[in-house]
């Protein structure tokens, strides 16, 4: 959407041309109740939409928790609206925190899926047919898995965290004259928007991977206060 970029909980939001910055492993595990806008957006250009990010999912449990299905706080795409002009790529957002915490013991089953990716960032529009173009957004930065227990989880399904794809640039004879905007981000810091460098052009960029995070001790409750 358009409006101020949402940082989420990341240390700082994208802009034009420069992805956010996600945060370290040890703060990504210290955070276990993170609030509902936990993705950063993706840099929100006027001229396009920035990929919101994704939210948080809690789940706490005093015995065991079984996941055979598909938990997801993925960050969306950028958007680009496309016109009869050069337009620059929006960033996409970035993936969002999922933390379980089972007292007992948690269970991945190979059905079961949990992700939390970064959105990709939107191309840029070359839309007037001129000699130069524009640059496409920064991939957001993956996010945050966490599973806490009192014994090691038995996973057999997957845990996504990578961070998205940057959008394509439209370069015109090797440049262009419009920046495109930064990846949201996270766990994982956002891709850089395509940008016009000092000797070359900076190609877009994608989003770095988030965290996964085991967590064993014995009184998992203690963490989620």
């Amino acid at each position: 959407g358009g409006g101020p970029t949402h940082p989420g909980i990341s240390l700082a939001a994208p802009a034009p041309g420069v992805g956010g910055v996600g945060l370290g492993a040890l703060a990504a595990s210290q955070l276990t109740r993170p609030p509902a806008a936990a993705g950063g957006s993706g840099d929100r250009l006027p001229t396009g939409s920035g990929g919101e990010g994704g939210g948080s999912v809690v789940i706490a449990a005093l015995g065991n928790v079984s996941i055979s299905g598909t938990v997801s706080a993925n960050g969306a795409n950028g958007v680009n609206p496309g016109g009869a002009t050069d337009i620059p790529g929006s960033g996409g957002g970035a993936g969002g925190v999922i933390v379980i915490t089972a007292k007992s013991g948690i269970t991945l089953t190979a059905s079961g899926q949990l992700s939390a990716n970064g959105g990709t960032g939107a191309q840029g529009v070359n839309g007037n047919g001129g000699t130069a173009g524009a640059g496409a957004g920064g991939g957001g930065g993956g996010g945050i898995i966490h599973l806490i227990s009192s014994s090691a989880p038995t996973i057999a399904g997957t845990r996504q965290v990578n961070g998205g794809a940057a959008g394509t640039d439209a370069y015109i004879n090797g440049q262009f004259n419009q920046v495109g905007g930064g990846g949201g981000a996270s766990g994982g810091n956002g891709g850089n928007g395509g940008a016009i460098g000092l000797t070359s052009p900076q190609p877009a960029q994608a989003g770095s991977a988030g965290h996964s995070l085991v967590t064993v001790t014995p009184s998992p409750e203690n963490l989620l206060r």
